[in-house]
C-alpha cells in the first residue's frame, strides 16, 4: 500500500531520484536521505521528532509535497508513539 512513498534499498532510491528527477530537478533542489536501523530502539521518541523539526527547520521549509512542516512533525510524533508490532500471536506497543 505505501510501496509508491518507500524506499526499500539504496538501488531502489537511485531508480526513484532518477525518475523524480526527470521533471522536478531544479538548481536549489536538495536532497536528504537517511538509513536507519531499529529506528524505534534506537532513537529517543522525543529526541527523533525534536531532530526532524531542526533539519526541516535549518532546510528553510514551509511544506514538503503539500504537507505543512507542521503536519509532517505531528505525523512523525505519532508514528514513534503509535508503534505497534505482534510477536507470536501477542501485540506489543514499543
Amino acid at each position: 500500500m505505501a510501496l509508491n512513498s518507500t524506499v526499500t534499498s539504496g538501488f531502489d532510491l537511485v531508480k526513484q531520484l532518477q525518475q523524480w528527477s526527470r521533471n522536478n530537478f531544479r538548481q536549489d533542489t536538495t536532497f536528504c536521505t537517511i538509513d536507519v536501523t531499529d529506528l524505534y530502539t534506537m532513537v529517543p521518541q522525543i529526541k527523533g521528532v525534536l531532530s526532524l523539526k531542526k533539519m526541516l527547520d535549518q532546510l528553510k521549509l514551509k511544506q514538503v509535497g503539500g504537507l505543512k512542516v507542521e503536519t509532517i512533525i505531528r505525523l512523525s510524533r505519532f508514528v514513534m508513539t503509535n508503534n505497534y508490532f505482534s510477536y507470536n500471536g501477542q501485540f506489543y506497543h514499543q
